[in-house]
């Protein structure tokens, strides 16, 4: 060990001990092993300093030389020198010590992935490298668990790509190295995890989706799937191409041509990870003059009213209703109000057919909107509660009327099962207590009216069963 001692200018006042060192290092060290250093500083004061140096310098490196007790990492063989000067401000002190470094014997390797975290599909990729020691001249690179793969070699030693699988779960890979003399290394592990990918869904709503020209549609793209979407793509696929303006995340806004037709868009979603949904679209219709018709009741009584709405709900403003009968028998239409008219339903059963024409100022007149009014006369509805019962359990049957014409008389009979006694409680309601004997019970009811016209029969059946 060489120690060199060099008195400082300054005078020395007091009786302060200079800086001493006794530096130690680790006797011999692998190619790419590491080691401790020691000072063995005695009598540093309070702004020593020190300084590492290592001869030659290809010998290897400090993670920190200016620290009194740094760590060495040997890096080429051979005979290693690791000087320390060391200061106290007044004294300066340099002492040094020797590490032999040597090859390694050892097959050292390590196995990485990237990404360790993948979607299906997603490409990973597994490389096997030399981490010290002895030269390996092959990497043997295997999957030791999960969902099997297919490792495609690459044209770089050590490294391969798999494409990972749809199920998700663990993937396990282990590498192992030779030496040009056939000495193989511990294997290298590592883990690859495959998630699922959640679904990228959106949805895509257009209000309105019948307009006039010059009516402002307002397109919506939503999410509805279970991945965020930081982003959507909204894209014209057909007619006349219009200007789309974005007001807010996900919705635009674009006014309707003077020309008619359907207008065709698009909408796609992506999450953070670049996935996309599939393509959300809606079409919205340019047109100028539409109307609807509606009929209350659509299905009425024999003399019944019933009012008849034209509605304008088009692009232009309809200043104009024609409504003329189509089908059925004549009956005589009062305009009640705009768009709406009256009648009073035929004693006659059957169909009524109407329909009604819009017009606007410039008198483009829209398509017929047409209704069917139908006439009945005797309908009845026939309920039982409870529809499954227990032996012994009262049942109670209730025939109502919901025709046309007032029904005066029900008439409640049994068509299948064990017969039971019916006991009638009102006008259309009976009672019966379920038999011992389990199965289906059938019944029907039929209703007339004043005309003596028989309703067609409603069935029902009640079932009998063990009911825990």
């Amino acid at each position: 060990m060489l120690t060199i001692s060099v008195v400082g200018l300054s005078t020395v006042i007091g009786c302060k001990e200079p800086i001493s060192i006794q530096p130690s290092c680790p006797a011999k060290l692998t190619v790419g092993e590491s080691g401790q250093l020691l000072s063995g500083v005695k009598n540093p004061g309070e702004i020593a300093t020190y300084q590492w140096q290592v001869l030659p310098s290809s010998g290897g490196e400090f993670d920190d030389a200016r620290i009194p007790d740094p760590t060495f990492t040997a890096k080429e063989p051979g005979l290693t020198f690791l000087r320390l000067t060391a200061s106290d401000g007044l004294w300066q002190v340099i002492s040094e010590c020797t590490t032999q470094i040597v090859e390694s014997t050892e097959i050292l390797i390590q196995l990485d992935a990237e990404p360790t975290t993948a979607e299906a599909a997603d490409l990973v990729t597994l490389t096997c490298s030399d981490a010290g020691g002895v030269e390996v001249v092959d990497f043997d690179i295997s999957q030791i668990e999960g969902a099997p793969v297919e490792l495609e070699k690459t044209k770089v030693d050590g490294v391969v790509d798999f494409e990972a699988p749809e199920q998700p779960g663990d993937l396990e890979f282990r590498c192992i190295g030779v030496d040009e003399e056939g000495n193989k290394s511990d294997p290298a592990g590592v883990t690859v995890t495959v998630v699922e990918i959640a679904e990228v869904a959106v949805d895509f709503d257009a209000d309105p989706q019948v307009a006039g020209p010059g009516d402002v549609v307002t397109l919506t793209c939503s999410d509805v799937g279970e991945a965020e979407v930081v982003e959507f793509v909204v894209t014209q696929t057909q007619g006349l191409l219009v200007k789309l303006e974005e007001t807010d995340f996900g919705v635009f806004d674009f006014e309707a041509p003077g020309k008619i037709g359907d207008l065709g868009f698009e909408c796609v979603g992506a999450d953070e990870a670049g996935h996309q949904s599939d393509p959300a679209t809606v079409t919205v219709s340019v047109v100028d003059v539409v109307v609807d018709l509606e009929a209350d009741p659509p299905t009425a009584r024999l003399r019944e009213v019933v009012t008849l709405t034209c509605s304008d709900i088009g692009g232009s403003e309809v200043v104009e209703f024609s409504l003329t009968r189509t089908q059925g028998k004549k009956v005589e239409l009062e305009e009640t109000g705009f768009g709406v008219f009256d009648f009073e339903a035929p004693r006659k059963i059957g169909d009524l057919g109407f329909e009604c024409v819009g017009a606007d100022e410039a008198g483009r007149k829209s398509d017929p909107a047409t209704v069917t009014v139908s006439v009945v006369d005797v309908v009845v509805d026939f309920e039982a509660d409870p529809r499954s019962a227990a032996p012994g359990d009262a049942v109670i049957l209730t025939c109502s009327d919901v025709g046309a014409t007032e029904v005066l008389e029900f008439l409640i009979s049994q068509t299948k099962g064990e017969e039971v006694k019916l006991e009638q409680t009102a006008v259309g309601v009976v009672n019966f207590k379920a038999p011992d004997e389990t199965g289906d019970l059938g019944f029907q009811c039929v209703g007339t009216d004043e005309d003596g016209n028989v309703s067609d029969p409603a069935t029902l059946t009640v079932t009998v069963e063990e009911i825990e």
